[in-house]
């Protein structure tokens, strides 16, 4: 609705939302485009149709029209719209409307057709009053210096991604600081998730196609000098999660192997949240899922991705596949019940290329470990607890002596991952396979046979009867795993495990004999658990 300023690089645009009569003027403007603003006006409502100014701040390019406008417009209930501290210099334009706050309305406003608007504050950008103005139905974010510009190529649009120079020229000088418009940026993306066009008060129209890259752009950018209010606690909590971000963005910069990266990340993250661990799951080359913390600086096989529950927040961050890029996510687990701000959603997602980078370094990293370890033959090994898979049971060794099929299940598996998380069902499945393996000889085979069961071969001890070396061996894998102490774990109970036996026989095929083992198993379970069945 506004007026082409010949020669001048700051050119300023008006609105107008057509609402029958009371309809809205969004930065009506100056003196200077003033009448060429109600020409417009008068050809879409007649002018006593105005009941509503919207000013997004209190400068002259935005509001000195204020004063032509109170000549011209003939309603004696036109109101002003704006932000409480934007009122206190409008004031001074002398205008006969009254102020209204978007803060006394409930920073919301609806037409009598329906239609909503709704406003946000977006403190120090540039000005502490400052906030958007978004028109739902349509997806419009109307902004003042926000998004705003110069107009060197004198375009109404934004045509091309290189026409973000004259915004960042713009946010250069007229924005206090990176942190405060990243903090303005995020604030918008929680609030607004969908945006269809930014429509700002000088500079370009910014149409769908480019509001995505705008935003990119403008939240790397470097600006201004940091002016704040430490009473407005909001933002201040938004300026620290702004500022660790940063911090870590620096941090993931670092040559350092990824593991190494956590300790000091779980630090800055502790600064904001009540953090208790942070890792990051990823999926790699092979199609496996391999967590990393400060633990497992190599890395670690995991069975399935973790899910979120009430202290536990699982971030993931966007480049998905369907991008070309592998899943990646980052857990938090925290002492208490923590409420995932969009705003911290959308900060944490900045820095989604840095997190890329570091975990795709790490997985090169690993993938050489491996190597030089011989432990590419994934084919064979499970990767959480590093016993055989079930594909070792087609090359199992023949025993010259008495033998047994031992399968070993952990009781209550399930609760102990609903109860205290998948982490920690991790680490009992792993100390439950140390204590089978070091219950058997060096050359009996161990097997992770299914999600929490573990099948041994095991030669038996010729110097007794088959049947009570059979118990005896079944018996002690038991003890040994319930002398598992479950604090160190992260579980605050016992650890046991059920386990069925079945003594190998000549000439019958070794998956009759597992069969007969698992049959034991049921019966172990079924008699109570924490004990031992051989079968008949």
């Amino acid at each position: 609705m506004g007026d082409v300023l010949v020669g001048d690089p700051f050119q300023c645009h008006a609105y107008l939302i057509e609402a029958g009569e009371e309809s809205m003027l969004i930065d009506p403007g100056s003196s200077l485009t003033i009448e060429a603003t109600l020409r417009k006006v008068v050809e879409v409502v007649p002018l006593d149709h105005i009941k509503w100014i919207v000013l997004h701040h209190s400068d002259p390019d935005v509001a000195d029209s204020l004063h032509r406008l109170s000549d011209v417009l003939p309603r004696s209930d036109v109101q002003v719209i704006t932000e409480w501290r934007s009122a206190l210099l409008l004031r001074h334009f002398a205008a006969r409307f009254p102020f209204v706050s978007i803060e006394d309305l409930g920073w919301r406003f609806t037409f009598a057709d329906g239609r909503v608007l709704e406003f946000l504050l977006t403190a120090y950008l540039h000005f502490p009053g400052a906030f958007v103005t978004y028109e739902r139905d349509h997806a419009v974010l109307f902004s003042a210096d926000l998004f705003g510009g110069f107009n060197r190529a004198n375009r109404l649009w934004a045509s091309t991604e290189a026409d973000f120079e004259d915004l960042r020229q713009f946010h250069e000088h007229y924005m206090p600081s990176r942190d405060i418009l990243m903090a303005g940026l995020a604030t918008i993306r929680g609030a607004f998730p969908l945006i269809d066009r930014v429509l700002p008060q000088h500079g370009y129209l910014i149409p769908h196609r480019l509001v995505s890259d705008m935003f990119d752009q403008l939240a790397k950018l470097e600006c201004g000098v940091m002016l704040i209010s430490q009473r407005d606690t909001h933002l201040a909590r938004l300026l620290t999660i702004a500022a660790g971000v940063r911090r870590i963005e620096d941090i993931l910069d670092l040559p350092t192997p990824l593991g190494e990266m956590v300790p000091p990340i779980s630090a800055e993250l502790s600064e904001f949240m009540p953090l208790e661990e942070f890792w990051v799951e990823v999926l790699d080359s092979h199609g496996g899922i391999v967590r990393f913390d400060e633990r497992e600086v190599t890395g670690i096989g995991l069975d399935r991705w973790t899910e979120p529950a009430d202290t536990v927040t699982v971030l993931e961050l966007p480049g998905g596949q369907a991008e070309g890029h592998t899943r990646l996510a980052i857990v938090l687990r925290t002492r208490q019940h923590w409420e995932l701000a969009p705003e911290f959603s959308v900060l944490f997602s900045m820095m989604a290329a840095r997190a890329r980078k570091a975990v795709e370094e790490a997985l090169r990293n690993r993938e050489a470990h491996l190597t030089a370890l011989h432990l590419r033959d994934e084919a064979t090994h499970d990767p959480l607890t590093g016993l055989l898979n079930r594909r070792a049971l087609l090359v199992a060794r023949q025993f010259a002596g008495d033998a047994a099929v031992l399968m070993i299940d952990i009781d209550h598996f399930k609760q102990v991952n609903d109860r205290y998380g998948h982490p920690v069902g991790d680490r009992v499945l792993r100390a439950v396979a140390d204590a089978v393996v070091s219950s058997v000889r060096r050359s009996d085979t161990v097997i992770r046979y299914g999600g929490e069961e573990i099948l041994a071969i095991a030669e038996l001890d010729p110097s007794v009867p088959a049947v009570d070396a059979a118990t005896a061996l079944a018996d002690r894998i038991r003890q040994s795993v319930a002398s598992i102490s479950a604090a160190p774990l992260g579980a605050d109970s016992s650890v046991t495990v059920s386990v069925g036996a079945a003594l190998i026989a000549p000439d019958t095929p070794l998956a009759e004999i597992v069969r007969r083992a698992d049959e034991a198993l049921y019966r172990a379970k079924s008699a109570g658990r924490n004990r031992v069945h051989l079968h008949d």
